[in-house]
């Protein structure tokens, strides 16, 4: 904070006092809880992926205190080898293991790798989170949308059969990123739970 001061002075901007610098999940939280008090977890599910809470203290002669878990590096979770081959191929191997398994940045490059073995590709296959989301927004009856998007990516054709089975797969990519997710909000409100029963909401 006194840094973010120091360069706004030097750039001439006194009319700016900030007060803190905070990291973008306990933003989400403590915006959350001023509107509404039974929100006590923060998270952020989008690019990447992060989860904070207040941690209460119940019964400890401790003031409660948000806890920021960067949850996005959990790492003691079961990983499939299209997972494995992403993290290697990352920019951090070993890390950010349960991040590369949910986030937006990761989950159309883990369609890909799956894809590039499907269709017995030579070369690498690239999607983005947008691809999925169109991939599974199709509903037309010859899944055109689906199709089209392949071809653009990979420069191959493929029958409609080929569409429902590669709609299937961005399905289960995207629908195992939110049960892992939910998962990691469920263990957060056991363990509040387990000190201060009562309604929790997550923002």
């Amino acid at each position: 904070n006194d840094l973010l001061a120091a360069a706004l002075a030097r750039n001439g901007i006194s009319n700016v006092k900030p007060a803190a610098v905070i990291n973008d999940t306990v933003a989400v939280l403590l915006a959350a809880a001023y509107k509404k008090n039974s929100v006590y977890i923060g998270s952020i599910y989008a690019t990447g992926h992060n989860t904070c809470y207040l941690e209460p203290y119940c019964g400890e002669a401790k003031a409660p205190m948000v806890i920021n878990m960067e949850s996005g590096g959990f790492d003691k979770i079961q990983i499939n080898r299209y997972d494995h081959l992403l993290d290697q191929r990352s920019e951090m191997p070993g890390q950010q293991r349960l991040e590369k398994m949910v986030a937006g940045r990761y989950l159309g490059e883990l369609f890909g790798l799956c894809l590039k073995e499907a269709l017995a590709l030579r070369t690498d296959a690239t999607f983005s989170s947008i691809d999925l989301s169109q991939i599974l927004a199709d509903e037309s009856n010859e899944l055109a949308r689906v199709r089209e998007v392949v071809q653009e990516r990979v420069q191959v054709v493929i029958s409609e059969t080929v569409a429902v089975k590669l709609q299937a797969l961005a399905k289960a990519i995207v629908i195992r990123s939110g049960r892992i997710i939910a998962a990691t909000y469920a263990g957060v409100i056991w363990h509040r739970e387990g000190s201060c029963p009562g309604r929790q909401h997550i923002a």
